[in-house]
């Protein structure tokens, strides 16, 4: 397991395990509690939009809050770090969605010194191509999906490291194959093997994990296997919409209605209803054949 795990942004370095925030020269930066988790939140998920839905679930995790909470530590956030809470931003507000960490980050892990060894996240362009890729995936149109892959390819040329990359590949296959756009033997196999990447490069990346989970799901008919990979990624991050609706249409498949019928409310509560889609598993495909959602992870 690696150590220490810091992060660097501007004039600003960010040690996780020490809870400290800093300027150039060792000068403290004070944060509220929670505003450092939200800090560590949008740092993590760098050039990538966080909803309010997935912040709330990682920083207040065993509470119920209401959504200002976020607005007022993200006020406070850009004060400290910009000087002013309406000078120049490091954190962009995404009206009606959620906040985005936008300034250059570098974060190192390691076992002894942080700084020995660094792993510089992936480039802008790459979170901006999963971001297209993800939207072109949850129109839920036929004529957008081939516009997905060719926007995860191209972020995976930029990053082959990028996990996330690959669990959006994985899932547009999972897609593209409920619509009988590929032969499914092929789309299925190829949704495997991008899946299996991703976890390779990062088994604690939701996406991966909801990716595999739904191939096994829906490909596989291992009922077993997914619910594990499934639970896995609601561990991960609890809020992570495609993995509360592929959980609550495993649940209905294995007969467990209402308990399927509660996960998918919380994955309606999280996006809206107009950007799902719903992709038919094979015929008799478990206790309940029926249907079971493909799309894009939120992860």
């Amino acid at each position: 397991m690696l150590g220490r795990e810091r992060f660097q942004f501007g004039d600003f370095t960010l040690d996780v395990d020490e809870r400290r925030l800093s300027r150039t020269g060792g000068h403290a930066v004070r944060l509220a509690p929670k505003a450092f988790d939200l800090l560590v939140a949008l740092l993590r998920e760098s050039g990538r939009l966080v909803t309010k839905a997935e912040l709330l679930a990682r920083v207040w995790p065993d509470s119920f809050v209401e959504e200002g909470i976020l607005s007022v530590h993200i006020a406070s956030l850009r004060k400290a770090l910009d000087g002013s809470s309406r000078g120049p931003m490091c954190i962009e507000t995404v009206p009606r969605s959620g906040y985005r960490f936008v300034a250059p980050v570098k974060r190192s892990l390691s076992r002894d010194d942080p700084l020995d060894v660094r792993a510089v996240l992936p480039p802008i362009e790459v979170y901006e191509l999963v971001g297209r890729g993800r939207s072109h995936l949850l129109s839920g149109s036929y004529f957008e999906l081939p516009y997905a892959a060719t926007a995860f390819r191209a972020a995976i040329e930029i990053d082959p490291t990028y996990a996330a990359a690959h669990a959006g590949l994985a899932l547009t296959r999972c897609a593209q194959a409920s619509l009988r756009m590929m032969p499914h033997l092929e789309a299925y196999a190829d949704a495997k093997a991008s899946a299996l990447r991703a976890l390779a490069m990062d088994d604690g990346c939701a996406d991966a994990q909801v990716a595999l989970g739904s191939v096994l799901f829906l490909s596989e008919w291992d009922w077993t296997g997914a619910e594990r990979s499934l639970r896995r990624a609601l561990d991960i991050n609890p809020a992570h919409s495609e993995g509360l609706l592929q959980y609550g249409s495993l649940m209905e498949a294995l007969g467990h209605l209402e308990q399927g019928l509660r996960f998918k409310q919380q994955a309606l509560e999280r996006i809206p209803a107009s950007r799902l889609r719903v992709g038919r598993t094979r015929s008799g495909a478990g206790p309940s054949g029926g249907c079971a959602p493909v799309g894009q992870p939120s992860c």
